[in-house]
């Protein structure tokens, strides 16, 4: 999970066998409310398996995903980093860094819970799109697809081949 705010954990608890990775910053953030930020933590504290981490994580061992700290929206907001079989890499921003546009201007949102964090985080995030990495923005609906016949959405599939 990239972090624990409502809007990317809810319905989480349909797969209840899955184990929760997020790193420990979040979690301790959200288990205590942190200035009353909208953490869904109780709700997945059902006795399911839970990874707490303490910076990256490398998901199944071989280098094609990697869970980066990208804290600044929350404590410990977590994106994902993507190597494709190509040799491409795709970095799914999440809330680090909701619109290109933010990244450009180095705009942050007025509701940042660390906004020194996140700026550091806009850097890193442009230094791999420098070095060649496709970013993903969770928010930004001019990189998403409006319907079937949007031609984003065999650039996005395209993306991950």
């Amino acid at each position: 999970m990239s972090h624990l705010h409502f809007d990317h954990v809810g319905g989480s608890g349909l797969v209840g066998n899955a184990e929760i990775v997020v790193q420990r910053a979040e979690w301790l953030a959200a288990i205590a409310d942190v200035d009353g930020e909208t953490y869904m933590a109780a709700d997945l504290d059902s006795g399911r398996r839970l990874r707490l981490l303490d910076g990256e994580w490398d998901v199944f061992g071989d280098g094609r995903l990697l869970l980066l700290p990208t804290a600044g929206h929350t404590a410990g907001h977590q994106s994902l980093l993507v190597r494709t079989d190509g040799g491409g890499e795709l970095v799914l921003c999440s809330d680090a860094c909701y619109l290109r546009r933010s990244l450009q201007a180095l705009a942050l949102p007025p509701y940042a819970l660390d906004r020194e964090a996140q700026l550091q985080v806009f850097d890193r995030l442009r230094r791999l799109e420098s070095a060649g990495a496709q970013l993903i923005f969770g928010h930004d609906p001019e990189q998403w697809p409006t319907g079937p016949d949007d031609d984003r959405i065999a650039e996005l599939a395209n993306a991950f081949l």
